[in-house]
């Protein structure tokens, strides 16, 4: 239909590794589901000018229409020749790829790739929800005549701001059109919540006969710091993740990342262990897998690093309020600066952006004023840092004392990079609870600065006398981050960043 779309040899190498997953799946008896992220859309101001320009050129004019994002262009799904388009791809897609069981829709990823609905001239007045269902229905309906038995799944990610309209929306899909979904927005390594409106889309899902998958990180996460090269094993989380889901009696489990192939993480063994017995025994468990994986002697410390690193996940678990804002990868206050003026504490729409409010019995996650949530991160941070601070000196003992053996899982890998030594898995381990520990401190801090800011009603004054000890903890915060980053080397520009922001809060404090 658009045979500019994409480029020929781009298509053709997809293909290939598409099919050789594919054919690696059934060697195993596996099924096939495919992730979605994002639609055909111009790609906002992270994609470069030419391409941009060159997504316009791909498509004839005709069948573009406005996001009323920074996305720019999209393909409007209301034009007759774009649904032609879908429709040939689905018949074409499954012909060579009919092992696909699950399509997982993402959609909102980046804000756009819908028609705005106050400027489309074909899409004026449906909104983004009804553009998002009237693309499952089609991909359920066409999917099903050329792949029998095709679910959609869509997800909570944005769409779920609004739990009482996801939920009427969700009914009103069909069978085949079932949710893979999060707690709060995304995947998080430290979130163990179960809360009414998770147990109510479940509810519905099976009043409907449709599926339910629990969508969640058991290995890497998008809550980490990036680019170390870590391992970020975390056994007694997963323990606590499968428990979560299983009680909420999900059709299964979504890992939002999964890890490279040379580092089998204790997290893969341990999600194998409690997903055959989700009701074992945790601390048992995890225990004898240190024990296996690092030696009777270094075994018994790294245990002791897992637990104290659950107790640290289990103090931020009720407080992920920003995604991705508190992330140390997407966190704004690195290069702001918890002070008066219009620079500082974050981006302007911190307000708006953080999750709903939700229930848990008489539990509430999310508090709906501002100061109270940003305080929320602040108070989950200040539990947490003691523990990871254990978690580091525990790991550092088992490091010690662990030898250049290689680890147990070594022979399930034949590629040519090597799987690590005891050793250096306990290294990496140790840069994890590290760098998250130091990171995480200050993003603390910050956020705690920045509920001193709203309680004072944005008074300067009262600001620097009610600020002036968290500020002096902030900056102490900063210079241990940037020398530890600055020694590591990773990630680029973090140990420059926070002794940048450290040196105008001292300032700031001496009566500058």
């Amino acid at each position: 239909m658009f045979p500019a779309a994409v480029d020929p040899a781009e298509v053709a190498a997809n293909h290939a590794g598409l099919r050789r997953l594919l054919d690696d799946c059934a060697d195993h008896g596996l099924g096939a589901m495919l992730w979605l992220t994002e639609l055909p859309c111009q790609g906002g101001p992270w994609v470069p000018a030419a391409e941009r320009q060159r997504f316009l050129e791909r498509f004839p004019a005709e069948v573009l229409s406005d996001s009323g994002t920074y996305e720019g262009k999209v393909l409007c799904f209301s034009h007759p020749r774009v649904q032609e388009f879908y429709r040939d791809l689905l018949a074409r897609f499954f012909a060579d790829f009919p092992e696909i069981e699950t399509l997982f829709l993402f959609g909102l990823d980046s804000g756009g790739e819908f028609c705005d609905p106050d400027a489309c001239p074909r899409c004026r007045g449906l909104s983004r929800f009804a553009q998002r269902d009237r693309l499952l229905n089609f991909l359920i309906a066409e999917g099903r005549k050329v792949r029998p038995g095709l679910r959609v799944l869509t997800t909570g990610w944005k769409w779920d701001r609004d739990g009482e309209e996801f939920l009427r929306r969700q009914a009103a899909l069909p069978a085949a059109g079932g949710v893979y979904l999060a707690a709060q927005k995304d995947g998080w390594q430290c979130e163990r919540q179960a809360h009414d409106f998770m147990r109510e889309a479940r509810h519905l899902c099976r009043e409907r006969g449709q599926t339910f998958i629990g969508y969640d990180n058991f290995h890497w996460g998008d809550d980490t710091v990036h680019g170390l090269g870590d391992i970020q094993d975390f056994p007694l989380g997963i323990a606590a993740k499968l428990k979560r889901w299983h009680e909420l009696a999900a059709d299964g489990i979504f890992d939002h990342w999964g890890h490279a192939p040379e580092d089998i993480w204790c997290n893969s063994v341990a999600l194998r262990e409690f997903f055959l017995n989700p009701q074992a025994d945790a601390a048992a468990v995890c225990q004898a897998l240190a024990r296996r994986q690092f030696g009777a002697v270094a075994g018994e410390p790294a245990f002791a690093a897992w637990q104290a690193l659950e107790r640290a996940h289990a103090a931020l678990s009720p407080a992920c309020l920003w995604s991705p804002e508190q992330w140390p990868g997407w966190y704004a206050g690195r290069r702001q600066l918890p002070l008066p003026g219009p620079d500082g504490f974050g981006p302007a729409d911190l307000a708006q952006t953080r999750q709903p409010p939700r229930r848990e019995g008489d539990r509430e996650y999310n508090p709906a004023d501002f100061g109270e949530a940003l305080q929320a991160v602040a108070d989950a941070w200040e539990q947490a840092g003691p523990h990871y601070a254990e978690a580091a000196r525990q790991l550092e003992a088992a490091e010690a004392a662990a030898g250049d053996e290689p680890v147990f899982y070594h022979f399930w890998w034949n590629g040519t990079a090597p799987s690590p030594t005891r050793r250096e898995h306990l290294r990496r381990q140790r840069l994890y609870v590290e760098s998250m520990g130091l990171a995480g401190r200050e993003i603390g801090r910050h956020f705690g600065l920045h509920a001193r800011w709203e309680k004072c009603g944005h008074d300067a004054t009262a600001y620097r006398r009610l600020a002036a000890e968290a500020l002096q903890a902030d900056a102490a915060a900063c210079r241990h981050a940037s020398d530890f980053f600055t020694a590591l080397g990773a990630p680029k520009d973090w140990g420059r960043l926070y002794a940048e922001k450290a040196a105008p809060i001292e300032a700031y404090l001496a009566g500058g």
